[in-house]
């Protein structure tokens, strides 16, 4: 009995139908016709199927609103880009007292180093800064102690809270003169509450400030002083 080589052999009798094929492509079969190869996809892409030729391919996904994607070789990683539902995003406080940072006008970022807690990592208490996950309404509230409020040698006659947010300033407790000298220690709370539109990266921070006195002479007190944001939207 003699035998016949037959190239390609066809599907029928068990072959792939195809002598040659892509390499690194992956195989698709097609009947008792030859199985075809696709060419191998780019970092990230993944195989989608359609329905309407039933042919599927290689694709790069599209991200929805607030994820991230982010290809590789062999590997595509998908996170949340910190949008999510609405909820407490962080809270910070003083844990010792800030001393001497204003009084000559200085404009002072409040560091809010003690974290309790911190949703996304969007606080860094190093820089007392919020980061907005996401293109939101939020609320940030919070309040500031300040010592050596009044009546003090040297000690500056206006002070004023602000928010600083990208691209706007939300202008806060203003004391003037001479309030806090009531107080048995010179001391007085600035609080405030706001609501804002934040776009997803627009960062905030809490500013303090002592006019008309000596340089350096308000001190921010860990007593009261706090603050942290809440998502609306």
């Amino acid at each position: 009995m003699s035998y016949k080589a037959i190239s390609p052999i066809p599907i029928v009798e068990g072959g792939t139908g195809a002598q040659t094929l892509t390499s690194n492509g992956v195989l698709v079969g097609a009947g008792t016709s030859a199985i075809t190869a696709l060419t191998p996809g780019t970092d990230g892409q993944v195989i989608i199927g359609n329905t309407g030729t039933g042919i599927p391919a290689w694709a790069s996904l599209t991200a929805g609103a607030n994820i991230t994607l982010t290809p590789g070789a062999n590997s595509l990683t998908i996170a949340a880009a910190g949008g999510g539902s609405s909820g407490a995003l962080f809270n910070a406080y003083v844990s010792a007292d800030q001393n001497g940072v204003t009084g000559d006008g200085t404009a002072y970022t409040v560091l809010f180093d003690t974290v309790l807690s911190n949703v996304g990592a969007t606080y860094v208490a190093g820089t007392g800064t919020f980061t907005a996950p996401a293109t939101a309404q939020y609320i940030l509230s919070g309040g500031v102690m300040i010592t050596n409020a009044s009546g003090g040698i040297g000690s500056p006659t206006d002070y004023y809270l602000h928010v600083v947010t990208t691209g706007f300033t939300y202008i806060g407790n203003n004391p003037g003169n001479g309030v806090g000298s009531s107080s048995p220690d010179n001391t007085y709370t600035m609080n405030f509450s706001i609501i804002t539109t934040m776009t997803m990266g627009d960062t905030a921070t809490v500013v303090v400030a002592g006019n008309g006195g000596g340089a350096g002479v308000v001190n921010v007190n860990a007593a009261g002083s706090y603050w942290g944001a809440y998502k609306l939207n």
